[in-house]
C-alpha cells in the first residue's frame, strides 16, 4: 500500500486493484482528501501500447470548491461556497487532462458572487443570452443577482472542447440576498408609463433566481494555478 502521493491532489490510501487486459494495466481505488471532501478514483485505464491515451473516472463526494474558484484566474472577482458530489470522466494525452463527461450537484445550500465585469452575458431560465447595457433595467438585474446569490440548488455539467478549454454549464436556482435588505418604490404611473425601464433600480432582497450559465476555461492553467495555489498555502511535502 501507499500512503501518500502528491500530484495536483494528494491521493491517500491507495489500495488499488490491478487487472490486465487487451494492452491495458486497469486500476481501482485511491482517494484524495480536498476541500473537507473526498475524491476517489472509481477507475483509471493505463494503456501499455503508444498513443493510447489514460481514461479514467473520479468519484466527488462532499468537495468545497472554495479553494479552487479563488486559485483560478476568476478568483478576484469570483467567490463560492458550494460543496458537491458528482462523477467525472477524464483521459490525459501527451501530459494534457480533458475531460470527456462530468456532472457536480450542490450537497446543501450556499453562496456565490461573480462581480459584472467578470460576465460578459447572461442567460436566464427560458430566455437567449443577454448582452450587458448600462440602460438595460433587467440586465442590471441579472447582474445583481449574480454578485449576492444564496442558492438552494446548483448543478454543472462539465466536458472539454475540441479546442481544449473546459466547458462548464450551471444551472443555479435561489434567490437574491444582499448584505443590506432592498427594495422597489414605484408609483403606479411610473408602472403604467413603464417610466422604470432604463433606469437602474434596486433587486429586491429575497427575488427568486433562476439562471443558466455557460462558460469555459483553460484546464491545463487552472490546474497549474490550482497546484501553486496548494503550494503556497502549506500543502504537506512529497512522501514515498
Amino acid at each position: 500500500m501507499i500512503d501518500r502521493v502528491e500530484s495536483v491532489l494528494a491521493f491517500t490510501a491507495l489500495r488499488a486493484r490491478f487487472g490486465l487486459a487487451d494492452n491495458l494495466l486497469r486500476i481501482a481505488g485511491g482517494e484524495a482528501t480536498v476541500g473537507g471532501g473526498k475524491i476517489r478514483v472509481e477507475s483509471l485505464e493505463y494503456p501499455l501500447t503508444p498513443d493510447v491515451p489514460t481514461r479514467g473516472v473520479l468519484i466527488f463526494e462532499g468537495v468545497q470548491l472554495h479553494d479552487l474558484v479563488e486559485a483560478s484566474p476568476f478568483g478576484d472577482k469570483m467567490e463560492l461556497d458550494a460543496r458537491v458530489s458528482g462523477r467525472m470522466a477524464f483521459e490525459t494525452r501527451d501530459g494534457r487532462l480533458r475531460i470527456t463527461g462530468g456532472e457536480l450537484k450542490a450537497d446543501q445550500p450556499g453562496r456565490i458572487s461573480i462581480d459584472r465585469t467578470a460576465l460578459t452575458g447572461i442567460q436566464t431560465a427560458g430566455a437567449a443570452p443577454a448582452v450587458a447595457s448600462a440602460n438595460d433595467t433587467f440586465t442590471d438585474f441579472a447582474y445583481q443577482a449574480m454578485e449576492n446569490l444564496a442558492f438552494d440548488k446548483l448543478d454543472a455539467t462539465l466536458a472539454s472542447r475540441e479546442d481544449g478549454r473546459l466547458g462548464v454549464l450551471f444551472h443555479i436556482v435561489g434567490r437574491h440576498d444582499p448584505p443590506q435588505k432592498q427594495r422597489i418604490r414605484l408609483s403606479i404611473m411610473d408602472i403604467i408609463q413603464k417610466r422604470f425601464i432604463g433606469r437602474k433600480l434596486p433587486l429586491p432582497s429575497g427575488t427568486g433566481v433562476n439562471l443558466t450559465l455557460d462558460t469555459s476555461l483553460n484546464l491545463d492553467d487552472l490546474l497549474a494555478d490550482y497546484a501553486e495555489y496548494r503550494n503556497l498555502h502549506g500543502s504537506g511535502p512529497v512522501q514515498p
